[in-house]
């Protein structure tokens, strides 16, 4: 069996990310004073409902965190799910309804929609790849150059859309670069990069570590691939 990199799932880890991102969304759009317009127009107590729908057919990814990003808001908001994330839906299809205190599903609803929003656009996006490498050997990866603070909610958004995650971070696997080489000053050859660090993995004991490396000729790939 190939090794690969971790993948990403909707874990601990990611609906921390989740509600560190909800907060801070909250924060900057209600300040201190809330939402005047509903405060001003919304009595109190009333009652409401909404239900959300894409404009447009894609794949959804983020509906995990939903329930979460009600309760930063108002824990007597209520979700009701109609879809899940990594399924395909068409325009105007129902996904989820809320319900409660009317005021609180005015204050959240942008930040539901930018967050369903950009999630499920790069999952959307990925299945189109995914699509286009069907009945291949290829596989579709992400990269780390994610939005900072979105890293693990982007790589789910790639898993939803049948994606594969690359390393998470610098700390997950070994990515020897140009710059890597450079910095060397021509003492080591790609070969020996990649021997110089397989010595290092076994010296932190972490022997089965993942190493690539970027090749500029294809003499070069015969020689890391023997050094591998």
């Amino acid at each position: 069996m190939r090794r690969d990199f971790s993948q990403i799932s909707w874990d601990a880890a990611t609906e921390s990310q989740w509600r560190q991102l909800v907060r801070m969304a909250l924060a900057e759009d209600l300040g201190r004073s809330g939402d005047l317009t509903s405060q001003a127009l919304v009595e109190l107590d009333r009652p409401g409902a909404a239900v959300v729908a894409p404009r447009q057919a894609g794949v959804l990814a983020g509906l995990a965190g939903v329930p979460a990003l009600l309760q930063e808001v108002d824990r007597r908001l209520q979700w009701t799910s109609l879809a899940e994330d990594a399924q395909t839906v068409s325009a105007g299809q129902l996904v989820g309804r809320i319900e409660g205190p009317a005021q609180s599903i005015l204050a959240c609803e942008r930040i539901l929609l930018n967050f369903l929003g950009r999630l499920s656009g790069i999952a959307s996006l990925t299945r189109h790849y995914v699509e286009a490498v069907a009945g291949t050997k290829a596989a579709i990866y992400d990269t780390r150059k994610t939005t900072p603070g979105w890293r693990r909610l982007e790589k789910y958004a790639v898993r939803c859309g049948g994606g594969r995650n690359h390393r998470t971070g610098l700390f997950d696997a070994v990515l020897i670069k140009d710059n890597h080489l450079a910095f060397c000053q021509g003492r080591l050859s790609p070969a020996q990069a990649v021997r110089k660090t397989r010595t290092y993995l076994q010296q932190i004991q972490q022997p089965d570590g993942l190493v690539e490396i970027e090749v500029d000729r294809l003499d070069q790939l015969d020689e890391v691939l023997q050094a591998s």
